[in-house]
């Protein structure tokens, strides 16, 4: 006859003893998952990066901004 304690200790060594016994394919299959799901959800952010990087050098070699800036030192100029 069990106890009320062996009859929650059985079930969980059980299932230890199956985690335990995870096949190596089950692992790799789980490892493989878990590195595709991160690589997913970082690489959005990296194209967001590399998209603002592309904007601002865009920006920055327009002429516009080189009107503002000589227009800024002329300023610059004028005052000192």
């Amino acid at each position: 006859m069990m106890s009320a304690e062996n009859a929650r200790v059985v079930p969980m060594l059980i299932a230890s003893v199956v985690v335990v016994n995870v096949s190596r394919a089950t692992r790799v299959t789980l490892t493989v998952s878990v590195v595709a799901q991160i690589f997913a959800n970082v690489l959005p952010v990296l194209k967001t990066l590399s998209v603002m990087r592309d904007y601002v050098n865009a920006y920055l070699a327009t002429p516009v901004t080189d009107l503002a800036s000589a227009w800024r030192l002329q300023l610059i100029q004028v005052s000192n």
